[in-house]
């Protein structure tokens, strides 16, 4: 029976746990992690922590870089399909006036699988507040896997709340972007992009500051941090 790949946990950064779940898997099975940042573009080969007949479970190295990603699992000489992770995901907006806003207001966008190394550098009181960001981080992961999104809201809430500002220039070159886009004109209408605010900037929260002369209106949005 082939390995069928039927759904992977969208965020595989350095660390933590990567699931993957399907069908035709067995104890010769390992899986396949590769980057489409790495320079030597090479997959790597984990040994899983588990495997079942629909699930195996490995471990992200923690010289995994951030970004897009994909996923294979490999049985013998069998290869499984190939899924993508790290791909940033919106779960829900709020806006200065609650589900929307305002030109010249401010955009939360709550969602996951954003690079860890876009968050914002703790600030200079984060010999205190690491412990607290690391709890809030995993809080909000184990609330991820749970589809909870209730929990993961507050956790994110509470991680912005932390706040944290720097300068570091490779931090700022992978700040999530977002596109705005006026609902049923496309291609008629520039979309905006806008850039994140650092301030409160967490794996799983960002805020934009929206332009003062937007046109009103509704809007589609996406998120990146490549664009």
């Amino acid at each position: 029976m082939l390995p069928l790949l039927s759904w992977v946990s969208a965020v595989a950064h350095a660390n933590q746990t990567l699931i993957a779940s399907g069908s035709g898997f067995s104890a010769s099975c390992v899986v396949e992690l590769s980057s489409s940042v790495s320079a030597t573009k090479q997959p790597l080969t984990l040994a899983p922590l588990s495997v079942e007949a629909n699930a195996v479970t490995v471990t992200v190295p923690p010289t995994f870089p951030p970004g897009a990603a994909t996923v294979r699992v490999v049985c013998g000489v069998e290869r499984s399909n190939t899924l993508p992770v790290n791909a940033p995901r919106v779960w829900w907006v709020q806006g200065s006036c609650g589900n929307s806003t305002v030109a010249g207001g401010a955009l939360r966008v709550f969602g996951d699988a954003r690079p860890a190394a876009a968050a914002a550098p703790p600030a200079a009181s984060s010999g205190a507040d690491a412990p607290r960001r690391e709890e809030l981080e995993a809080e909000a992961a184990a609330a991820l896997r749970r589809r909870d999104y209730g929990a993961l809201a507050a956790a994110s809430a509470r991680l912005a709340a932390l706040g944290g500002a720097g300068s570091d220039s490779a931090a700022a070159a992978t700040l999530p972007r977002l596109r705005l886009q006026l609902a049923g004109v496309v291609g008629a209408t520039p979309a905006v992009v806008l850039s994140a605010q650092r301030a409160g900037l967490s794996q799983y929260h960002a805020q934009f500051k929206l332009p003062a002369d937007l046109a009103s209106g509704e809007y589609t949005l996406s998120m990146s941090s490549d664009d």
